[in-house]
């Protein structure tokens, strides 16, 4: 008679081991993407590095590889700490040009509400014009 190991995975497990692979095809595609572009070479190996860990770590608690647990253990609370000290997210440097203070002057009348919008020009700082103009063009 021969021992089969091969057996169901537990529920938590499976969950755990989803968000790992989930994980790894992010980062493959990320890291194949990063590829591309020779600029952004070294994050993308970064990513591809994320991959084959993350992927290389379902395939050993599959394999059932004893020595894959306690690195499991180690990279979830590495997991964690990189969480718990992220900085907070910054706005994108855009978004304080758009949400610069404008003089709003609206005036409500009649029983339809309509109103009249009146802006300020804007400064001499703001007139900085982000996107070219569009033009239509004709066949």
């Amino acid at each position: 008679m021969t021992f089969n190991r091969m057996g169901t995975v537990p529920l938590p497990l499976a969950l755990h081991l989803a968000s790992y692979t989930v994980l790894g095809l992010f980062c493959f595609f990320a890291g194949s993407l990063n590829l591309i572009d020779p600029v952004k070479i070294p994050h993308g190996l970064m990513f591809l590095a994320v991959c084959v860990f993350s992927w290389g770590y379902v395939f050993g608690i599959l394999m059932a590889r004893k020595e894959v647990v306690i690195l499991g253990f180690l990279a979830s609370a590495a997991w964690l700490i990189a969480a718990a000290a992220r900085p907070l997210p910054h706005a994108h440097p855009g978004a304080l040009r758009a949400a610069q203070p404008m003089c709003l002057v609206s005036t409500f009348s009649g029983a339809a509400g309509s109103s009249t919008t009146n802006r300020a020009p804007p400064s001499s700082e703001s007139s900085i014009q982000i996107f070219p103009p569009t033009s239509v063009t004709t066949r």
